[in-house]
């Protein structure tokens, strides 16, 4: 993860992290024959926003052994957090409750062509064919990543894993990256709450914002407002725990997830789990 946040070590068993297959072929998916029917379904029947609203935010959580689960009411880690963000120091929220099984939605063509229109690319099928490499059905606490991609470009860390992810190819990471970063400059006065920060009290000459927007490498400001704007789940793998990000709580909904490794600042795309 970013070497500048400070976060809190939580113990968990320890994982290795995942090795690379390069000739793994993975099946598609059971659910491949309807996941482009449902998310175009739920397109249009779901809420305008699966998150909290923005007056209240919403924030990643570290897990500690566990998914799901709402924080108890005298939990004060938003003010936490919202105190070290002014200090420089930002980080995710921690889960205190019981494991339990969560569903992995592979991203369907649908999906990726909406968010390579949002990122300023055009969609092709070298996206959706990276991803029926992905062979997830579920996710639990206890999994780590036995099979992943490792990326090779090394100057816009994260962002190159979204290129992959849309395109199937790292070529596109510094359109992602702009992308991304662009939308965050023009838009960070309407997010509301993220992680604890009212980015609506936010200036362009914040070095919150400042850091975020120049950024090289993707932060977990960066996944949370992806999540937001992709209408997606993130859960990142860092050396033995999973940091999740978007909405996990509402499995009704559905929601393309991506599943990350943090491999020592750099970041792999997960294709394989295990227990």
């Amino acid at each position: 993860m970013d070497p500048d946040i400070s976060a809190e070590i939580i113990s968990s068993p320890t994982m290795t992290p995942g090795s690379v297959d390069p000739g793994v072929t993975a099946s598609p998916a059971p659910n491949d024959g309807n996941v482009g029917k449902k998310s175009l379904k739920n397109a249009k029947n779901k809420p305008r926003s699966l998150y909290a609203s923005k007056s209240e935010g919403c924030a990643p959580s570290r897990l500690a052994g566990n998914f799901g689960g709402k924080r108890p009411a005298n939990d004060n880690s938003e003010q936490q957090i919202a105190k070290k963000s002014k200090l420089g120091e930002y980080g995710p929220f921690r889960d205190q409750y019981s494991a339990s099984l969560k569903i992995y939605y592979r991203p369907s063509e649908y999906d990726l062509a909406q968010i390579c229109e949002k990122v300023d690319l055009k969609f092709t099928k070298m996206g959706y064919e990276f991803s029926t490499k992905i062979e997830i059905n579920q996710i639990t606490p206890t999994m780590s990543p036995s099979v992943v991609h490792k990326t090779k470009e090394d100057e816009f860390k994260g962002f190159n894993c979204f290129s992959l992810f849309l395109t199937g190819t790292e070529e596109n990471t510094p359109i992602v990256r702009d992308a991304i970063n662009k939308y965050i400059y023009n838009n960070f006065k309407t997010f509301g709450k993220v992680m604890g920060i009212d980015f609506s009290e936010l200036n362009y000459e914040t070095p919150l914002i400042k850091k975020t927007i120049f950024s090289r490498f993707t932060t977990p400001i960066h996944f949370e407002i992806m999540c937001q704007w992709f209408e997606c789940r993130i859960a990142i793998y860092d050396r033995g725990i999973w940091i999740k990000y978007g909405n996990w709580n509402e499995e009704e909904f559905y929601l393309p997830t991506f599943l990350i490794e943090s491999d020592y600042g750099k970041f792999n795309p997960i294709l394989k789990l295990k227990n």
